[in-house]
Parts: structure tokens; C-alpha cells; sequence
């Protein structure tokens, strides 16, 4: 299901309209590979970071990391700010070949 729902986001021509997709691994992961059109914001400051690129809390942002520990941490502190719209979408080690796949892979 998680993977349908990311694959269904980065298919979809309306992503960039209120819909964000966020790798909350450490930037050297994302330097390594990385979902096209993910914005990279560590875990550990994805308060500061959604402020940052003015997200609104009702904006819908997708969160990922390498296995989903970490997107689940970054899920409760956002929703903790008031962002509801917050969805863990799994780790990166399930969802690369599909990517690959339809080429929304970059590395």
C-alpha cells in the first residue's frame, strides 16, 4: 500500500501543487540516491525545515527514510507542529526498484 501511494505521488501531475514528497535520511544518503522531486530534510530537523520552505499545515507531505524509522519519528514531531497531513510512505530500501523501473530514480 505505502508503495502505491508513493508511486501513486510521483506519477501524479498535481505533486508539486500542495503535495510533498521529503526523504528525511542524512543528506549524504540522499547524495548517494534519492525519489526525484524529493526534498531532503534530516529527521532531526523537520520542524525547522518545513518552516523553512513555508509548507503550510495543511499541505500533504509524504515522508520517507531508509527502512521508515525515521520517517515515523519525523511524522510524529510534524504532526506534533500541527502539520496533519503527514504520511509515512515506508523505507527507501522497499520502494528503489520500482523507481528504477519508471525512472524516478536519481542517483
Amino acid at each position: 500500500m505505502r508503495f502505491a501511494v508513493l508511486m501513486g505521488l510521483l506519477l501524479s501531475t498535481n505533486v508539486l501543487a500542495a503535495d510533498y514528497l521529503i526523504d528525511v535520511r542524512e543528506p549524504n544518503e540522499y547524495a548517494e540516491e534519492h525519489a526525484k522531486h524529493a526534498i531532503n530534510i534530516p529527521h532531526e530537523q523537520i520542524v525547522e525545515g518545513v518552516k523553512k520552505h513555508n509548507f503550510q499545515k495543511d499541505d500533504q507531505l509524504y515522508v520517507y527514510c531508509r527502512t521508515g524509522k525515521r520517517a515515523s519519528m519525523a511524522k510524529d514531531a510534524l504532526n506534533k507542529e500541527g502539520f496533519q497531513k503527514v504520511e509515512v510512505v515506508g523505507g527507501w530500501l522497499g520502494v528503489q526498484d520500482g523507481l528504477k523501473a519508471r525512472d524516478l530514480f536519481q542517483k
